[in-house]
């Protein structure tokens, strides 16, 4: 096998001892460990997603293989160096990493050390994002015989891991096939929830071409098949949960053996979950302002339920008897609240407002599960039927941050405009990144003035007039921006003409708002499925709206999705919906929502497919 190493690793003269001194081991003494200790090479099992779950290690175990590798002769110097590098990786430590394998010579491993080498390699050059080092190295012919079992899973899922990067969903999904075909028992769930996780993400054209596919091997036809089957039931049954749960029931019965029938997605075990315990209501009240200042809020999201309620009705599934209350109409929430229960509603859906919601959670019991549509502070204490469910910017902006972090990102700029919004959101921000370990630098800027070079320049450390970095400064890794479209465009461009172009810039679904150029080319975005035409809503072909109030409507149809599920949610935080603001969980009786990622192309959002190690 022949291996052609990236320019950037190629250090063959550094010495093991700089190697050694530049980690900060060589400072201090290390014991040896006990004999045993240090596994071989053929025992290891290299990380399969990434960074995704890095391990306390013993670095005195390390040092001291680095140590016996300096006076080892081949191949034993080149087995403790795979050794320690495995011991990193198992620590996330992508850097250390990196070190080891710039005095590893490739073209002098043996056979099984190249495999091990192969197998470490891409998985650290796909943390790296060197995307064209980690392709071929992984997909060298040569890496396809004398592979474990469990070598050859690993090979499966890097692989996957690499075509994700490229966008080849379609070659990703093939390969989590072929692992899960080479996973044992114990690592089949993990494995089927990333599965399911790209079959949602293919479009119907996608899942026809797949059916038509053929791997010319059996076991492996017989998983797909399952999984398609699957994937044809979750859309096929949306919003029709009796049919679902019948369908799911027969898959059982059909692919007895398959591994999802040990982890069923969770949106088909709550399906089956509501059915079997009767939860669904055969009544409910919806409390929405219908005039008024928050008039047209109400009536999109009324209009959003009643799209998806009708859907129900029309795919043959029973659906309850909705009362409509306009809250507009009345100042005394409780007493509203109290009337529609009077009248015969067994679930409440609203109010909307604020301070409506509060005056609810206020109330140490309610007779029947309502599901507020706002949120009230973390901390409040409230009757246990309540729940709640609201598109709370602040958690879209936590989202950006846990992204980020995935990166290992820790230096961030944030720019936000003046103003009471701006600065909570840059404060949302701030304390979710500070949680994760980052560190910020904040800037402010006058919304709508268009000219943010100089505030730019000075938040990046640069000197305006010439353009160099000033002495003591250090570029951010990375610019969260708040703000609408015409502003991002104009810091977006700023950036580029004051050193930070190749600084990745996030925000949220707030840079959809306004004119949006081609300056914003390259923006991550933070969205629901709904604005890039994913969701319930597209696959029912129900439009969302054009305007403001569109969220609201896709807000409406979650809501339709979620009243019959809130118990079974609330009993398993690993239980989700696939919904239009999100895929929908529940935390401490409020609805989590799980966003997806764009980038702006030419003044619109683009998906992007999630990948298995969260970063983006």
């Amino acid at each position: 096998m022949s291996f052609i190493l990236p320019c950037r690793l190629r250090l063959r003269g550094a010495a093991v001892l700089m190697l050694l001194i530049s980690m900060g081991l060589a400072s201090c003494a290390a014991p040896k460990p006990d004999s045993g200790a240090i596994p071989e090479i053929a025992e290891q099992s290299s990380s399969s997603e990434g960074s995704a779950k890095p391990k306390a290690v013993n670095t005195n175990l390390v040092f001291e293989l680095l140590k016996r590798a300096e006076a080892a002769q081949s191949p034993e110097r080149e087995t403790l160096f795979l050794q320690a590098s495995a011991y990193y990786q198992q620590m996330g430590d992508y850097v250390r990493m990196g070190r080891v394998f710039e005095v590893l010579r490739p073209e002098s491993l043996t056979p099984p050390q190249r495999i091990e080498y192969s197998l470490q390699y891409g998985d650290w050059a796909l943390y790296q994002r060197h995307v064209d080092d980690a392709a071929r190295v992984l997909l060298a012919p040569e890496l396809n015989q004398g592979l474990s079992e469990s070598q050859t899973a690993t090979l499966h899922s890097l692989r996957a891991r690499l075509f994700e990067r490229q966008g080849k969903m379609l070659d990703a999904l093939h390969e989590r096939i072929s692992q899960s075909a080479h996973t044992p028992e114990a690592g089949q769930t993990e494995l089927s929830a990333t599965i399911w996780r790209l079959l949602v993400q293919m479009s119907m054209a996608d899942l026809q071409f797949l059916e038509n596919a053929d791997s010319r091997n059996p076991q492996e036809d017989q998983l797909l098949s399952g999984w398609l089957a699957l994937a044809h039931i979750q859309r096929e049954d949306a919003g029709n949960s009796e049919r679902m749960a019948a369908d799911v029931q027969s898959w059982r019965n059909r692919y007895a053996t398959h591994p999802a029938n040990r982890s069923m997605p969770a949106e088909l075990v709550v399906a089956a979950s509501e059915t079997s315990n009767g939860a669904r209501p055969q009544r409910i009240a919806l409390l929405l302002p219908l005039t008024g200042k928050w008039g047209a809020a109400g009536q999109a999201f009324r209009d959003g339920f009643m799209s998806m309620h009708y859907q129900q009705m029309s795919g043959g599934g029973g659906a309850p008897q909705v009362d409509l209350v306009d809250t507009s109409a009345s100042p005394d929430i409780l007493n509203t609240y109290q009337q529609a229960v009077a009248q015969g509603a067994q679930l409440v859906i609203g109010p909307l407002e604020k301070e409506q919601v509060q005056v609810l959670a206020n109330q140490a019991n309610l007779p029947v599960p309502t599901l507020a549509l706002n949120h009230t502070a973390p901390e409040q204490r409230s009757a246990d039927v309540l729940y709640q469910f609201s598109l709370n910017p602040d958690d879209d902006v936590a989202q950006v941050a846990t992204t980020a972090a995935a990166n290992r990102y820790r230096r961030a700029l944030v720019i936000a405009p003046q103003g009471e919004r701006g600065e909570r959101l840059a404060q949302a921000f701030t304390q979710a990144w500070q949680r994760t370990g980052g560190e910020a630098v904040q800037m402010r800027y006058a919304a709508g003035t268009g000219n943010y070079s100089a505030a730019i320049a000075d938040a990046l450390g640069v000197d305006l007039a010439s353009g160099q970095m000033r002495a003591g400064k250090t570029l951010p890794e990375m610019v969260y921006f708040s703000g609408n479209g015409a502003d991002a465009a104009a810091v977006m461009d700023a950036l580029q003409r004051n050193g930070g172009k190749d600084l990745p810039v996030y925000a949220t679904a707030e840079v959809l708002d306004g004119r949006v150029d081609v300056r914003t080319n390259g923006l991550r975005v933070c969205l629901s499925p709904w604005q890039v035409s994913s969701g319930p809503l597209q696959e029912a072909k129900i439009p969302v709206p054009n305007n403001a109030n569109g969220r609201l409507f896709a807000m409406g149809a979650d809501a339709e999705q979620l009243f019959s599920r809130l118990s079974p949610l609330a009993g398993n935080a690993s239980l989700r919906v696939s919904g239009n603001t999100g895929y929908l969980s529940m935390s401490n009786r409020r609805v989590q929502r799980s966003l997806v990622w764009a980038v702006m192309q030419d003044g619109k959002p683009i998906a992007q497919p999630a990948t298995a190690d969260g970063r983006f």
